[in-house]
């Protein structure tokens, strides 16, 4: 059986949750082909060897025939030194000739293509990790006035929070405020696709999440112009 689409994603962790979510939004017949480093804690040593190996995954996934790369793992880039990830995709780009974008990078993308300016972030992370995610948006163009998060620094709890969690977290934020234009459900570790579209509902805002905002940025990259529906407006808006 032939492919429509090889999507190659180099996770920091197992990434069993992203390729959970992966196969229920996207169409039949789309392959995903994943590397994993071994992020177990949200700690900076952790974060600084998962960087170290991700220009070998890439080229793992590029042996496996892989059309475009994502690159999981915000928080792995947003500890490192400032323009590290901007180096990164492109020197990734020149050494494999595919399309790369990175969980951060499509999210950022995303938000400006819904019209998003103020952006409420909903994370599983603690307070200083939130805090540096916070500066990546707002140097990529945006007002952040509402980040809430768990506190979580292992991994396999973030994995094992209840799917509700990303859900109950985002009602609550949306009820007490401030006012936001739209929410980001940052990680791919705890389970964001099936809360997209009933908080749309329940907000009448948009929300995006890390799995959702990476398949949309690997199929245009792909000229993958298909509606998916029951993710959000994200995924049923045409995407030019």
């Amino acid at each position: 059986m032939g492919w429509r689409a090889r999507i190659g994603k180099v996770s920091p962790s197992r990434g069993d949750t992203y390729i959970y979510e992966f196969y229920k939004i996207v169409p039949r017949d789309i392959l995903l082909t994943q590397v994993a480093t071994t992020v177990k804690r949200l700690t900076p040593d952790n974060f600084a060897r998962a960087f170290a190996a991700y220009a070998e995954a890439a080229l793992t996934l590029v042996e496996e025939g892989v059309q475009s790369l994502i690159f999981g793992g915000g928080p792995v880039f947003v500890n490192q030194p400032a323009g590290t990830e901007e180096a990164f995709i492109r020197r990734i780009q020149q050494i494999t000739s595919l399309p790369v974008t990175t969980e951060f990078s499509a999210t950022a993308q995303a938000c400006h293509f819904l019209g998003i300016r103020r952006l409420g972030i909903i994370s599983p992370y603690r307070e200083g990790l939130n805090g540096l995610i916070r500066d990546y948006f707002v140097q990529a163009g945006f007002e952040v006035p509402l980040i809430r998060g768990l506190g979580i620094e292992r991994n396999i709890d973030i994995g094992n929070l209840p799917k509700e969690a990303s859900l109950n977290l985002t009602l609550q934020a949306f009820r007490e405020g401030p006012d936001v234009d739209g929410y980001y459900l940052t990680c791919s570790r705890w389970r964001t696709a099936e809360n997209i579209e009933p908080l749309e509902e329940a907000t009448g805002k948009p929300v995006v999440s890390s799995v959702q905002t990476t398949i949309w940025s690997a199929f245009r990259s792909l000229g993958i112009d298909e509606e998916i529906t029951g993710y959000g407006k994200l995924l049923t808006a045409r995407r030019g």
